[in-house]
């Protein structure tokens, strides 16, 4: 089994390998974690929302495909994808592509949703988490981000500000969100020590900036303290992840050989 892992940066191709199986491969696509609420001297900041999954199989021939996975998103930023298939980055990828949505970005205490509400082919992946919603009463934590969807299963909602502000697990349960002012773990179902669904990060604890949920992919930022100035976290990047089977030639017959 081949990895290909192709991850944020400008749009660019992509050209299979001398030993592609149009009929033994994988393409599977996480979206973007989005920025954590900005908080304020009477609320905290709401959290982001984690990326969605999805995926596709045996499906695209040998040759050239385009393909987009958008840089961390800006906060306030709308909503963005990842395709493979195309470099447009545009809704929807072509008939012969894969593509899902990042979460929303939170906004003061209003939190975001989870991507993949913006998903092909239709319904074969899973959505990622919604973020904590803030609030003007109670604790003073942020809320917590919601982690990235996977291929074992939907992204954990973030955790009110009043219920703690822990972010939401990743991939099905397989990643933890992150404890206040911390990072969410990394879920890793294709091995790789460092690409996999990011849980979100947990909310501020202090005034000022919660930590940038820097871990690969999908996990998203945390909301901030109850504070004049308190500023929400980013969330991490998508994903484009290839798997195939290196095609292997049947070995000649007997007349082959002969002739």
């Amino acid at each position: 089994m081949t990895y290909v892992f192709l991850i944020a940066g400008v749009p660019a191709n992509w050209t299979t390998p001398s030993d592609w199986d149009p009929s033994v491969h994988t393409i599977e696509v996480l979206g973007g974690g989005s920025w954590g609420g900005d908080g304020t001297a009477t609320q905290t900041g709401a959290g982001g929302a984690g990326g969605g999954y999805a995926w596709r199989t045996n499906f695209a021939p040998a040759g050239t495909y385009g393909y987009v996975v958008p840089t961390v998103m800006s906060q306030g930023a709308a909503q963005n994808h990842t395709i493979f298939g195309s470099q447009a980055g545009t809704w929807p990828p072509p008939t012969n592509g894969v593509g899902v949505s990042s979460g929303t970005s939170a906004s003061a205490m209003t939190p975001g949703s989870g991507g993949g509400n913006n998903m092909y082919p239709a319904g074969q992946g899973f959505l990622g988490g919604n973020g904590g919603a803030g609030s003007t009463t109670g604790a003073a934590t942020g809320s917590g981000g919601g982690g990235c969807a996977g291929p074992r299963g939907a992204g954990g909602a973030g955790a009110a500000s009043a219920s703690g502000g822990v972010g939401g697990t990743a991939d099905g349960g397989n990643a933890a969100g992150g404890a206040l002012a911390a990072q969410g773990g990394i879920s890793r179902p294709w091995g790789a020590p460092n690409r996999g669904p990011a849980g979100g990060s947990g909310g501020s604890s202090t005034a000022g900036a919660s930590p940038a949920n820097a871990a690969i992919n999908g996990g998203s930022g945390g909301g901030s303290y109850r504070a004049a100035g308190s500023k929400g976290s980013s969330g991490s990047a998508g994903l484009l992840i290839i798997t195939y089977t290196p095609y292997v030639a049947p070995p000649l017959t007997a007349t082959q050989l002969i002739v």
